[in-house]
């Protein structure tokens, strides 16, 4: 860690006290066996809606509280807001709904102080130590990206929206000459920025130390590119706007360390609210242990994923992403996208690719072709994963488009009912 940056962690910590304290128990918390502090703080913030909020007025302690969806907290704000007043403001954040439906949450300043020290802590488990240089490289939508607070953290944040070749060229020169510790983006942006490199045939000596991903889903294939190209560890985050870090892994080994710290894991079945048992893939439901404004209880994140038990303990297994872009095979079994990937990035002459389950035992796969492909290898490699009866229809195009958060959908899900 650089001298300059130790001075201004300290500085900050010293004006920031509460958040010191809360980033000393996550660090605690996590790094030791066990599951009575998560298990006591579940208990709390229960009781806590029990008493504050209007639609848990009804429910005792040891009920078992509905699980919620996005839908479920926006229809019912008005009657989960506490109705503590709060001596200071509340922070909001705000998901963009470029995936679903736009979302607002209110959090309360213990939450707020447990998102940062959250940040801390699990900057520092991707090799990152707090106030040393960060690039993040997302949509800004033409936001203003030189700011004080961003100074002040080191952080230099890089507008995406607008990439192209001599943009591009102009993003490798920024890394190059600035030297951040630590690069955060899309999993899509540094897919192109490690084509650009590896294409323009030329040697580039970054000085990143590591490389941190979140928002879609990274491939093996991908993540070895990434390491290829920057010469570090890839890490893979979980989390999302109205909550904050769920899990973070260094790719490659698994599993997603769960941050027990802040937040109460649950995988349910598909069909029902009861719990699946370890490998088996169910919906990802997280319980918010620290905002009290708005508590979020059993909070299903729309994602499907898989534990497995490490010294007793619940950790992801795997995350597979949204679960209505979930492809199903021909007998209606999920696949696991990974697989699909994994097939996808092993034939010839694909650039970019974007798979579609159209309906039961239907598919279109979009191709961006570098070359020439060889579709008899594609065909047979996704029918040996959906069952030989799949129909595959390939459709090729010039570029496969990004969301309006740059935020590219390689499976997608149009299947109708």
């Amino acid at each position: 860690m650089s001298v300059n940056a130790w001075i201004k962690k300290h500085r900050f910590f010293r004006k920031n006290p509460s958040i010191y304290r809360h980033y000393r128990e996550v660090r605690k918390v996590n790094g030791t066996p066990g599951d009575a502090f998560t298990m006591e703080k579940y208990r709390e913030i229960r009781q806590y809606a029990i008493e504050h909020c209007a639609f848990y007025q009804d429910y005792r302690a040891d009920d078992r509280f509905p699980v919620m969806n996005k839908q479920d907290f926006i229809r019912n704000a008005d009657l989960i807001r506490s109705d503590e007043v709060f001596a200071e403001p509340l922070h909001t954040t705000s998901t963009s709904g470029s995936t679903g439906t736009p979302f607002t949450v209110y959090q309360d300043r213990e939450k707020r102080c447990r998102t940062i020290a959250d940040l801390k802590v699990y900057g520092e488990y991707a090799d990152y130590p707090s106030h040393e240089k960060m690039l993040q490289l997302r949509a800004y939508g033409g936001k203003t990206l030189d700011r004080e607070v961003d100074r002040r953290e080191n952080i230099w944040r890089y507008d995406i929206t607008l990439l192209n070749p001599d943009t591009m060229r102009d993003l490798v020169q920024f890394i190059l000459d600035w030297q951040p510790r630590i690069v955060f983006g899309y999993v899509s942006t540094l897919e192109m920025i490690c084509k650009y490199v590896l294409e323009s045939g030329r040697k580039y000596d970054f000085k990143v130390r590591s490389v941190l991903v979140g928002a879609e889903m990274l491939s093996d294939e991908a993540a070895d590119m990434i390491r290829q190209v920057f010469n570090c560890p890839v890490y893979d985050r979980y989390s999302n706007m109205e909550m904050g870090i769920y899990a973070q892994r260094e790719h490659g080994a698994t599993p997603f360390i769960v941050n027990k710290a802040s937040y109460y894991l649950e995988v349910l079945r598909p069909d029902c609210d009861e719990p699946v048992g370890e490998h088996e893939i169910g919906r990802i439901v997280f319980t918010d242990l620290f905002n009290h404004a708005f508590p979020m209880i059993r909070y299903d994140t729309g994602d499907l994923g898989s534990y497995c038990l490490v010294n007793g303990e619940k950790q992801l297994e795997k995350v597979y992403g949204r679960r209505v872009d979930t492809i199903f095979d021909v007998h209606g079994q999920i696949v696991d996208p990974h697989i699909i990937s994994h097939g996808m990035w092993g034939v010839t002459g694909i650039a970019q690719w974007q798979f579609i389950q159209q309906a039961r035992g239907q598919y279109v796969i979009r191709i961006n072709a570098s070359g020439d492909v060889d579709e008899q290898d594609l065909l047979s490699r996704m029918k040996h994963y959906l069952g030989e009866e799949a129909c595959i229809a390939l459709e090729y195009v010039q570029d496969i488009p990004v969301l309006g958060s740059q935020k590219r959908k390689y499976i997608l899900n149009e299947m109708k009912g």
